[in-house]
């Protein structure tokens, strides 16, 4: 409220001018800026404790100096994704489909033949994408040195579902599966990948986690509390349209 004195030509005070602007949209803004402030404090903390992890076990695991490089180089850009998925979404829900297409892009680049995913439209909470996505990327990393990604001819297929409870899930199952690619031979040696995509899933996002070396290509199933999925159904926005041409929904 502002009030000034309303004067007359010969500047004598004859009233006062009282002056009303609601501000109720600007302390929301404000309120809301607060929120988003704290929670990108609380993601930096986080996102410096992983990339410090990172740090340790990749030196530890390295052959040399330039494989060191390397490797950060290209778990760094895969945090980078995901983080840029929540940005642009305000820190909310990503879509499981822009999660995935932003961590296989870097290693199939266009070509969307090589993918083939199925399952419901759904959206994953803010507190898993960054877990996700560490896992989606390494599994990518792996299938390009050894797996299907390795040759021009394998694939990787990617399936998802709601699991027991009925019209109300308990669970949530997502499953790689990759084929057509080189003979799988068990690993010599465990590194950052193998931790993230089964020990870090595990304790991060209450799941339990397969890994099956079958003739044909790596699986790699996760099930996961249902609480961390949600359905686009259930949005309140309308579904965002699909980033990759022939993805196959369910």
């Amino acid at each position: 409220m502002r009030m000034r004195p309303y004067r007359t030509v010969k500047n004598v005070i004859t009233g006062v001018v009282i002056t009303f602007i609601n501000i109720t949209e600007r302390r929301k803004q404000d309120d809301h800026l607060k929120v988003l402030l704290k929670e990108l404090q609380h993601r930096t903390n986080n996102l410096f404790a992983v990339i410090q992890a990172m740090i340790r076990q990749s030196a530890k695991h390295s052959a040399s100096i330039s494989d060191f490089e390397s490797q950060i180089a290209g778990r760094i850009q895969g945090l980078s994704q995901s983080n840029a998925l929540l940005l642009d979404r305000d820190w909310q829900s990503v879509p499981l489909e822009k999660l995935i297409n932003s961590q296989l892009t870097p290693f199939i680049g266009k070509d969307n033949a090589r993918i083939e995913m199925g399952g419901p439209a759904v959206y994953v909470s803010s507190d898993c994408v960054q877990t996700l996505g560490l896992a989606l990327h390494e599994l990518a990393t792996n299938a390009s040195k050894y797996g299907a990604l390795s040759v021009p001819e394998g694939k990787i297929a990617l399936h998802w579902e709601f699991t027991g409870g009925g019209s109300v899930p308990e669970g949530f199952r997502l499953e790689w599966r990759e084929h057509d690619g080189p003979p799988v031979k068990p690993a010599t040696r465990t590194g950052f990948g193998s931790f993230v995509i089964d020990r870090m899933v595990n304790s991060a996002l209450n799941a339990k986690v397969e890994i099956e070396l079958a003739p044909e290509g790596l699986r790699w199933t996760l099930d996961m509390p249902a609480g961390q999925i949600e359905r686009a159904t259930e949005k309140a926005h309308s579904r965002e349209p699909r980033d990759r041409q022939g993805t196959k929904m369910n």
